[in-house]
Parts: C-alpha cells; structure tokens; sequence
C-alpha cells in the first residue's frame, strides 16, 4: 500500500471545492471549433490583432469578448431604445 503524503492530502481535499466555485458561479467550459470566419468575425471587430492568429493566449481572450459583444449587440437590435 502506497502511503500519501500531506501535500496529497491536501489537494485531495480542495479538488472537490474548485469545481463547486466555477458551477456556483454559474461558470462553465465549452469546447470550441474556430473556423475562419470566427477569426475574421474577431478581426474585424478589434478583439484579435492582425498576425495573433496563433498566439493561444490572446485567441482565447478573443473568444472570450466575442459572446458579450454578440449579446450586446443583440440586445441593441431588439430594442434601439433603452
């Protein structure tokens, strides 16, 4: 029998609470397929730099604004005046 040390133990004990925080907060992760019009979609609206196409970091970032911005202007368009 394998002996667990503490700092197994211990994050044995948090893993449950992390993944309780992200649904409590109403988080969650999606797996998404960008195609080239995704990339142009984020181009044109300024969320992703030209020649940033393969820096992960900042694609991701991009998709991230890209629902909120979609939401807005969704809501802009069903009602013009707020």
């Amino acid at each position: 029998m394998v002996e667990k040390t503490a700092a197994f133990r211990q994050c044995a004990r948090r893993t449950p609470d992390a993944g309780a925080s992200g649904f409590e907060r109403g988080a969650a992760v999606y797996p998404v397929e960008a195609d080239g019009e995704l990339f142009d979609l984020m181009a044109r609206y300024g969320l992703l730099a030209a020649g940033h196409e393969t820096n992960r970091r900042a694609v991701a970032i991009a998709l991230g604004k890209l629902p909120r911005l979609a939401l807005a202007a969704l809501k802009q368009q069903v009602d013009p005046h707020p």
